[in-house]
């Protein structure tokens, strides 16, 4: 039964809106940079998302990136690319997660199974399932950092546990996933280091001298890779220009909103409320059924016990995934996106014997005609995504506005004039120059009204003078808000 809820949100809030052509700009700007690097236009170290905006792309580390431009490479430009990784990074997710249940309930039967609740807490939660369906960094991210952590739970189970040449293989491949989340996100992937310790603390073993030895291993790999990477002429001036344009400005407060602090403890509080609200409501139910079948009333104080454990050690993963945020004064909901999973996994330990105890309490013909239920809302989600497919989706005006431009600067045999001229607020409409570079490698430039000798084209929006009759003649492209001028 959990299955088919699963398979029903997912196709509700992935799916759905991933087959549509609708992107937020974020994720249309690193396809378009994959897509760019695959072509030739730019390299590895010195990305480029189009000629105006960012000809030198470095607002991230490139790894996703460079994992999508191989795509590209393979097989064409498409924007299926782009929301098939997304996708895959998804399913990988949560595998791993799967993964990481099962190993901590290895030893208990009745809720080894219900890991799927973890994952609909999951995408109920926060922007995790949009952050899916709009190819967001955060996607690679969260499967080069949960992956060290499920290495990390499987060296701390017997028999592995207690020999450090049977752990040791582990550290270093959850040193060297790391490093790769690092490079695809810069140090929001640092916080699997704690797990060992944090793995120590919630359940007693390993010690916490152990712990600190297996961090050790995992520091050591992941800073030698990196440091073996910055030998790297071309990688070193990537890195510094990371750092100086992007990370320590946004430290600083120079880029971006102010957003850390108390508003960021508010944030973290929000992204997760819903499944917070969803176990409060499963757990509220044991006061209904305490007369009938209390729902942990046959379980042993160990696996009680053991069950906290499992619960503390993975909130308190999340806590360290989500807390070294608040120093920045950057700050958006969905960078808490790989905390989320965790926060996720520790809600449904607790409330998942409640609700497990409510499901076989049901009678044959109550629990039938839930299934059925079920099923039909499977179909109806799987029929809405069938139906969803290539339509433009919620950015449909968006969409249509740039398909009109490239109409008339772009020639029969399909190739565009690269640069429009953009004067006065759409020179800042990011979705537009998202979609205009995406599908049709077109850049707009902020400029005046003087004559550029790149582009005969310009874009004006309201809040830009007419262009002089002289010099311009207005094309009537029928935009949504814009009017498109060619020069005389």
């Amino acid at each position: 039964m959990l299955w088919k809820l699963l398979a029903i949100i997912l196709c509700l809030k992935i799916l759905r809106p991933l087959v549509t052509q609708t992107m937020f700009f974020d994720g249309l700007i690193y396809a378009s940079v994959a897509r760019n690097m695959a072509d030739g236009t730019g390299s590895p170290w010195r990305p480029a998302f189009s000629q105006a905006l960012f000809p030198l792309f470095a607002e991230h580390p490139p790894l996703a990136m460079w994992l999508q431009a191989v795509a590209f490479r393979a097989f064409g430009d498409t924007t299926w690319i782009e929301k098939s990784y997304s996708l895959l990074t998804a399913l990988l997710s949560g595998l791993i997660m799967l993964g990481i249940w099962r190993r901590l309930t290895e030893k208990d039967l009745p809720l080894r199974s219900a890991g799927i609740l973890a994952l609909i807490f999951s995408l109920i939660a926060g922007r995790l399932s949009w952050a899916y369906a709009n190819n967001m960094l955060e996607n690679t991210l969260i499967v080069f950092t949960s992956t060290p952590i499920w290495l990390i739970v499987e060296a701390y189970s017997p028999p592995c546990a207690s020999k450090f040449t049977s752990r040791l293989p582990y550290m270093i491949v959850a040193g060297a996933l790391t490093f790769l989340a690092i490079i695809t996100k810069g140090p929001v992937g640092l916080f699997p280091l704690a797990a060992p310790v944090l793995f120590s603390i919630c359940f007693g073993r390993p010690s916490v001298r152990t712990a600190a030895v297996d961090t050790a291993i995992m520091v050591t790999v992941a800073a030698g890779m990196l440091a073996l990477l910055l030998l790297d002429p071309e990688a070193g001036a990537y890195a510094d220009r990371y750092l100086h344009y992007q990370l320590f400005a946004s430290l600083a407060g120079e880029r971006g909103g102010t957003s850390g602090g108390w508003h960021g403890l508010w944030s973290l509080f929000r992204v997760n409320f819903f499944p917070l609200l969803l176990a409060a409501l499963i757990l509220s139910a044991r006061l209904y059924s305490r007369h009938s079948r209390p729902a942990t009333a046959c379980i042993s104080p160990e696996l009680r016990q053991k069950r906290y454990r499992n619960a503390a050690f993975l909130f308190a993963i999340g806590l360290s995934a989500s807390l070294p945020l608040l120093v920045s004064p950057r700050l958006n909901s969905f960078y808490f996106n790989p905390s989320i999973p965790y926060f996720a996994a520790a809600a449904a330990t607790i409330s998942a014997p409640v609700l497990l105890s409510q499901i076989r309490s049901l009678n044959e013909v109550r629990l039938r005609r839930l299934n059925l239920l079920m099923l039909a809302g499977m179909v109806a989600a799987a029929l809405s995504v069938i139906l969803a497919v290539g339509k433009t989706g919620s950015d449909k005006i968006k969409i249509a506005d740039a398909q009109k431009i490239a109409d008339h600067i772009c020639s029969v045999a399909g190739r565009c004039q690269p640069i429009v001229a953009a004067c006065g607020s759409v020179g800042e409409d990011w979705q537009l120059h998202a979609y205009l570079e995406r599908y049709y490698h077109v850049s707009l430039k902020k400029d005046d009204l003087s004559v550029r000798d790149d582009t005969p084209f310009l874009l004006v929006s309201h809040d830009c003078p007419t262009p002089s009759s002289t010099a311009y003649h207005d094309i009537d492209a029928r935009l949504s808000s814009y009017r498109l001028f060619r020069h005389i």
